[in-house]
């Protein structure tokens, strides 16, 4: 079982499967207490007659390497780390380890999800794509409740207090509109069966909210929800943990007439005035000959910025010559409109392509450091992940630790930018829960939970 850190490990070990292993008279005869000398039970191993289960991190290649695996329990796999060491994807890696069983093994992923293309959201995708239908009490007719939130349940708006609002909630039938009170959404779940939505094809996929579940009344989910609507960050927690729902960034919805607007005249290749400093940001593209395209962008106060330049560097990314007129970039001097100059404090390099990293790897070692830097985009990670040693090759000669890269979370910079947006057109300034119960079938060699 892997979880996403050491710390999330050993508490799963500790927190829940101890007690479950204490508290199951079968399990308790098979797994040595923990008191035993020389005792096969600890907090990252319970051994059992015929086999051990080892609860471990994902972020340690070491840890998922050691050993053949059989079962695989990978559980919040949108939490985990874009990758263990520098071995690439922890789930993967983890998976390249059970080709000793072959036919006999068995995967599954658990998570809520976060974004489009996430980890878990990729493996539902892969899926036969199961949801949970249940039967209306009253007319009886059979519907999943999976993205039916905004549609099905419905309150009362008009009440003064959200705590009124909530418990004036009910969940409508699609089909007859009849509303149904806890009572009835509990009998419905009790007699549900689950549907795929796509032909079984060896991986089982699974998908489940709270709506469904038997622990959580309806006005405690709507009260959430009335209380989170107004903060991106709190609104995006309740998406993803209790509808269950990939989150889309609020800024995909702006019109682009009112940003149109908006816009400041400035000419291009100046620094305009309130921009402090310099930064590049640079995307590689090998398709239809290669070229690098560059922004330079300067920063002001309050996280205001201005697009001081666009250029376009036609060429291979694995030959020289292009790296040399990113190069001339990263020391040009760019005229400010106050007078004075400014040149490029930071550049960034995306090496997320895999077939052009090791070109971006060899070229970013040798600029100054810490004005460039290669990056990669992590939906599932903090906004500037911690830097990160790898493996370059310079020559056709492996350098272990060639160079640093950094990881960026997309989505967050995606969702402050937007929130400054909204706070800018509404007359402001810019400034700086869930369970699952299923079965899996014994013919499904993987099975993805979203939940």
């Amino acid at each position: 079982m892997t979880q996403p850190r050491d710390k999330d490990a050993k508490d799963f070990s500790k927190e829940r499967l101890a007690p479950m292993i204490r508290d199951t008279p079968r399990l308790k005869a098979k797994v040595a207490t923990s008191k035993s000398r020389d005792s096969g039970n600890t907090i990252e191993e319970k051994r059992f007659p015929g086999g051990i289960l080892a609860v471990t991190s994902a972020g340690s290649p070491g840890n998922l390497a050691r050993r053949a695996i059989r079962f695989l329990f990978a559980d919040e796999v949108d939490k985990y780390a874009a990758s263990a060491g520098a071995e690439g994807n922890p789930v993967s890696l983890a998976r390249k380890r059970m080709a000793t069983f072959r036919h006999r093994a068995k995967e599954i992923d658990t998570c809520s999800p976060t974004v489009d293309g996430s980890e878990i959201d990729r493996g539902y995708e892969a899926s036969d794509q199961r949801e949970y239908w249940v039967p209306c009490p009253k007319c009886g007719c059979f519907q999943s409740m999976i993205k039916k939130f905004r549609q099905q349940v419905r309150w009362d708006s008009s009440l003064s207090s959200r705590e009124e609002q909530a418990d004036s909630a009910r969940y409508h039938c699609e089909s007859c509109d009849v509303p149904w009170n806890d009572a009835d959404r509990w009998n419905a779940v009790e007699h549900g069966e689950w549907r795929a939505n796509r032909p079984f094809t060896g991986v089982a996929g699974f998908w489940i909210s709270e709506l469904y579940s038997p622990w959580k009344q309806l006005k405690d989910i709507v009260l959430d929800y009335l209380t989170k609507k107004d903060n991106v960050e709190d609104l995006k927690t309740f998406i993803n943990t209790s509808l269950v729902e990939n989150w889309t960034e609020p800024g995909e919805t702006l019109e682009w007439e009112r940003l149109l607007q908006q816009r400041e005249p400035y000419p291009v290749g100046i620094v305009p005035p309130g921009g402090l400093f310099l930064t590049a940001g640079v995307d590689v593209q090998r398709e239809n000959g290669g070229r690098l395209e560059v922004e330079v962008v300067a920063w002001g106060r309050n996280r205001e910025s201005w697009s001081v330049d666009y250029r376009i560097l036609l060429g291979d990314p694995s030959k020289p010559e292009v790296w040399a007129k990113l190069e001339a970039i990263r020391t040009e001097q760019f005229p400010c409109a106050g007078g004075g100059h400014l040149t490029i404090e930071r550049m960034f390099v995306d090496s997320g392509d895999g077939s052009i990293t090791p070109s971006v790897y060899e070229w970013v070692r040798t600029q100054p450091r810490p004005q460039v830097w290669a990056i990669k985009g992590d939906s599932r990670g903090d906004p500037v992940g911690r830097p990160h040693s790898v493996e370059a090759t310079v020559g056709g000669r492996k350098l272990t630790f060639g160079v640093l890269f950094k990881t960026l979370n997309p989505s967050f910079f995606k969702a402050q930018l937007f929130a400054d947006r909204e706070k800018t057109a509404h007359g402001g300034r810019a400034r700086a829960g869930h369970s699952v119960s299923t079965r899996i079938l014994p013919h499904a060699r993987r099975c993805r939970v979203r939940r």
